[in-house]
């Protein structure tokens, strides 16, 4: 029997390329940017829930209170 180990290229590991100090700032700046209109959303969300909530219901309890936040947690 033939004990050679052959290693092909596909089996070796990826080097991943490095970005630009310019490409990584616009890369930062765009997911923050991301981050904030989402937690902006959430917040103007969660707050006009609870508005339409108070008006449409009456007295809002904790389990209606989780009939409006129920679809951005899903």
């Amino acid at each position: 029997m033939n004990d050679t180990i052959i290693i092909n290229a596909a089996s070796t590991p990826a080097t991943t390329p490095t970005a630009s100090a310019g490409k990584q700032r616009r890369l930062i700046i765009a997911t923050s940017l991301g981050n904030g209109l989402e937690i902006f959303d959430f917040t103007i969300y969660s707050f006009f829930a609870s508005l339409i909530g108070s008006i449409e219901l009456g007295q809002v309890t904790a389990d209606t209170r989780f009939n409006f936040f129920h679809p951005p947690l899903g």
